[in-house]
């Protein structure tokens, strides 16, 4: 099996994979790198035209998050006993125990007042200075359950940063933040992200399943059938090996690269992220969410290589393959999606092409679970595969000829 991987492995456009990951690089790392620089959206404006910008570095965000705490604080005791604010003076002494532990850097106690505070005195968070607002959406009642399961996150994993801060300064929020994750997206990669490793992963697996048929071994193959059937499952295997590595290798640097910028920490895999899927929060960890958008990915590739494997059994041209291929992946903006009952059309892959949405189990995607998602590719997956043996077994005993 060593041996057949390695000659598989020299069957591959490892030129044409060069210049994928240049141009992967190119425009997301590009936008990433760019983003590390980009303070549009890093400021607060007070009440009275005070204006504070941050510029993402560590430093200056904590500065900015501080003065936003200084200044609802000082809001808090001029409005004490008011109508338009009615806080006691327990209430006051959390908001400053709050500022006190952030001043110095003691994020976990300051998570843990504000947990305190929640249970206390609700009223406290509907102010920015503890409301963090950069990964929740929806109304602001969605956004204060979020926060609360978040927070119960960091306090129960003893995890020592403040949400803002985190994910304005740390390089990996920054990179997720560009791809979708954060309160920065870049709307090309959102939904541009997930069509060009689709495309990508099109063109390596149907350049695989056919390169028999254009080097003209193909007969050769389908004389022994086990053998045929095991050189397929080693080639899908290897090609979504190869496509893995060039999309990992290039984050990997892309991130690498972020590292370089001054004041930006890297970061933690367990960042927390609340989302809402079949009627309940789930809190997961930042690794959890990339390892879930990674999956998502070779659910596909798995997908396109039994897709493309099936059809090398059936046709000659790799035109059709490809064309096949991409309708099945791309049937939502071919609007093909839409002559079917919405209940049909979550039963097609071609439904789950919004990574990101998917992940957040944002819109259409809140009641469906990623375990009901996997499910759908693997039994397509399933179908394209036995069909590809059964047309393999067929033509090899002659029953059928090669359409094409």
């Amino acid at each position: 099996m060593y041996a057949q991987m390695l000659l598989e492995l020299k069957k591959h456009a490892w030129l044409f994979y060069t210049v994928c990951t240049l141009l992967f690089f190119g425009l997301v790392g590009g936008t990433s790198l760019w983003s590390m620089g980009d303070v549009s959206n890093h400021w607060v404006q007070f009440q009275n035209g005070a204006r504070i910008t941050a510029n993402g570095t560590i430093t200056s965000e904590k500065k900015l998050y501080i003065s936003e705490l200084k200044h609802n604080l000082a809001l808090s005791r001029q409005h004490q006993g008011t109508s338009k604010f009615q806080e006691t003076d327990a209430e006051y002494r959390i908001r400053q125990k709050v500022l006190t532990a952030v001043q110095a850097n003691k994020y976990l106690l300051a998570n843990r007042i504000t947990a305190d505070a929640e249970n206390k005195y609700p009223q406290l968070i509907t102010g920015n200075q503890i409301l963090p607002h950069v990964y929740f959406y929806g109304t602001f009642n969605t956004r204060k359950i979020a926060f609360h399961y978040s927070n119960e996150y960091l306090v129960e994993h003893k995890l020592n940063f403040v949400w803002d801060i985190e994910a304005l300064s740390s390089v990996l929020n920054r990179f997720m933040s560009v791809i979708g994750f954060g309160m920065q997206p870049e709307p090309l990669l959102v939904g541009g992200l997930p069509i060009g490793i689709i495309i990508f992963s099109i063109i390596v697996l149907t350049l695989l399943f056919f390169k028999d048929e254009r080097s003209g071994t193909a007969e050769f193959i389908q004389l022994v059938p086990a053998n045929g059937l095991r050189l397929s499952s080693i080639r899908a295997l290897t090609g979504i090996l190869v496509i893995n590595l060039v999309i990992v290798f290039s984050v990997v640097i892309i991130v690498a690269l972020m590292c370089v910028y001054p004041g930006h920490p890297f970061g933690s895999f367990r960042f927390p992220f609340t989302v809402f899927v079949l009627g309940r929060y789930i809190t997961y960890p930042l690794g959890v969410i990339c390892l879930q958008y990674l999956l998502l990915c070779n659910l596909w590739f798995v997908l396109i290589a039994s897709i493309a494997f099936c059809l090398s059994n059936l046709v000659h041209n790799q035109l059709i393959g490809m064309a096949v291929a991409a309708v099945v992946a791309f049937a939502q903006p071919l609007h093909l999606l839409a002559l079917l009952p919405p209940a049909a059309a979550r039963l097609m892959p071609g439904y789950y092409t919004n990574f990101v949405q998917i992940t957040l189990h944002n819109n259409e995607f809140t009641d469906i679970s990623l375990p009901t998602i996997t499910a759908v590719f693997l039994v397509w997956a399933a179908v394209f595969w036995l069909i590809g043996s059964a047309v393999m077994t067929l033509r090899q005993h002659k029953y059928i000829p090669a359409l094409g």
